[in-house]
């Protein structure tokens, strides 16, 4: 199937208006039914599995996040608040006559070194005198 088309004659053109006929070719053109309006297709079937998908999408990137967030804090050393490698136990140990911080440290932690035993119990007793009877702690290794 073929359209013609025919243009209107100009008068003060020489060709004559048979000669100016032209064969348009019909894929260019779509025919256009007048009566019928524009209606999109519902698109409800595609629409809860889009988002679905957009969900799923969403969780696995703020999943990612927090895990490279995780792995971010836990190679620069966590935060401040966090408690050190390794906490050293505590003893109460109660002060005998004629004892010193040194004797204390000694008998607290055997064959270990006792200076920062003994830097650690004048820290904290804020002197480094004791009485006899007196219970203080002692933290050992």
């Amino acid at each position: 199937m073929a359209a013609v088309l025919q243009l209107e004659p100009r008068f003060d053109d020489p060709v004559p208006p048979v000669r100016r006929l032209r064969l348009v070719e019909p894929e260019r053109f779509r025919p256009v039914e007048v009566d019928r309006q524009f209606r999109p297709r519902p698109a409800r079937s595609h629409q809860r599995a889009v988002y679905r998908r957009r969900r799923v999408l969403a969780a696995l990137v703020g999943l990612g996040l927090v895990l490279t967030i995780a792995r971010a804090g836990a190679t620069l050393g966590g935060s401040s608040l966090a408690t050190p490698e390794r906490l050293p136990h505590v003893q109460q140990v109660v002060v005998a006559p004629g004892d010193t911080l040194w004797s204390v440290a000694r008998r607290a932690a055997p064959g270990h070194d006792v200076r920062p035993i003994v830097d650690a119990m004048v820290r904290t007793l804020g002197t480094s005198t004791v009485v006899a009877g007196e219970l203080i702690s002692v933290p050992t290794p």
